[in-house]
């Protein structure tokens, strides 16, 4: 049986669907075919493990979320504007489909994780953090490889905060919050 295209991000999205809402010790093989619509047999063609299939999805996610970020670069040379603009993929990615970042979701699970997950996840979180501190920097903000790291950590929080209590509340105190420091 030849594995397609359409097959493959059918098997991505709905891997990362489940990855964001239930983690990564949350999901099966099984629960990613019947999510995509597919037979276990072809999810375990197409991947031989688990662990393969999430660097795979990982990679995915990395290429489309660095992708938006480069998109906000490109809309606006306002270090504030592009805050805001990073705070609303997190608040979207929360508010459609009750999600949580994929990074978010794998810092959590930390300890149980593959090397080769964790690995990405780290590199992911690095990236993030680069990204944000290039942001703070640029507002003329003191420490702002620490900032950098407060936001990510403070924007994780207020999703988790929002997801338990199903109120956006939370990340939106947060998110206003974040924004009191950018001014």
């Amino acid at each position: 049986m030849a594995v397609s295209q359409t097959m493959i991000d059918e098997i991505l999205d709905s891997a990362q669907m489940l990855a964001q809402q239930k983690g990564y010790a949350g999901f099966s093989f099984q629960d990613v075919a019947r999510s995509a619509g597919r037979t276990l047999s072809e999810v375990e063609q197409s991947y031989r493990t688990k662990e393969e299939l999430m660097i795979a999805v990982f990679s995915r996610y990395n290429r489309h979320f660095f992708a938006e970020l480069a998109a906000i670069v490109d809309r606006t040379q306002a270090p504030i504007e592009r805050l805001d603009g990073f705070m609303d993929l997190v608040r979207h990615t929360l508010v459609v489909g009750d999600r949580m970042c994929l990074c978010g979701m794998m810092m959590a699970e930390a300890a149980l994780l593959p090397t080769g997950i964790r690995q990405q996840t780290n590199s992911f979180t690095e990236a993030v953090i680069a990204w944000l501190s290039d942001q703070w920097r640029l507002l003329e903000k003191p420490d702002p490889a620490d900032l950098a790291v407060t936001t990510l950590a403070r924007l994780e929080g207020g999703m988790l905060l929002s997801r338990v209590s199903g109120d956006v509340k939370h990340l939106d105190l947060v998110i206003s919050e974040i924004r009191a420091d950018a001014a």
